[in-house]
């Protein structure tokens, strides 16, 4: 939490000069009460675009989750790198990766830009009920839950395939604890699955991640 309060303070002082002309004026027209409800107003805007951008990046979290659970790995929990939460190690394993993929693809510094363009886009003197626009919330959920579904694809087959096959065998020789028999070769499945598709995996997620950085 320290290290993020330092990057985000550390941050606004290298934009500041970027954007100081901007609010100059807008600043010295204003009194005490109204500069307050700019502040304010900032950092609802703020939040926002970074609530957006938070629930874009979960799917990747979301997608690690399911398949944990799909490919039969769920028996393992650590604590996850980007939070305080209990979860799985290939949630660690996939976010983490994420993250540093965005930053060696400098996705981060379309991130700066899209702070400083957000100044043109959303000005300080902006209506709340234009910055928190429901519609754009629903298309960024939407979005985020079809990043989901695409990256969960392959493992949703394996995992149907795979439980399918062993409600057979379990029909045929139902005296055999067949699921509990059957549990490390669900996990050796899935994660020989996962060794083939998480380049793949990776590469869809930064290119969804980077479209929708570049959507208006």
């Amino acid at each position: 939490m320290q290290a993020r309060i330092y990057v985000a303070a550390g941050l606004s002082l290298a934009l500041s000069p970027l954007i100081f002309d901007t609010l100059r004026d807008l600043i010295h027209q204003r009194n005490d009460i109204e500069r307050i409800g700019l502040v304010f107003t900032e950092l609802v805007t703020g939040g926002t675009i970074a609530g957006l951008a938070r629930i874009v990046f979960s799917a990747i979290e979301s997608a690690a989750q399911a398949i944990s659970s799909l490919a039969g790995l769920t028996g393992i929990f650590n604590q996850e790198v980007a939070s305080d939460e209990t979860g799985t190690p290939l949630t660690s394993l996939l976010s983490l990766s994420a993250t540093v993929i965005i930053f060696a693809a400098d996705l981060h510094v379309q991130m700066f830009q899209g702070l400083l363009d957000s100044y043109v886009a959303f000005p300080p003197d902006t209506p709340l009920s234009f910055v928190v626009d429901l519609d754009r919330v629903r298309q960024v959920f939407t979005a985020s839950f079809y990043i989901v579904l695409q990256l969960c694809g392959p493992f949703v087959l394996f995992a149907l395939i795979f439980n399918f096959a062993l409600g057979l065998l379990n029909k045929l020789v139902p005296n055999i604890p067949v699921y509990f028999i059957a549990s490390p070769f669900t996990a050796a499945g899935g994660l020989l699955l996962l060794q083939l598709l998480i380049k793949p995996t990776m590469t869809l997620f930064i290119a969804a991640f980077a479209g929708w950085l570049a959507w208006k």
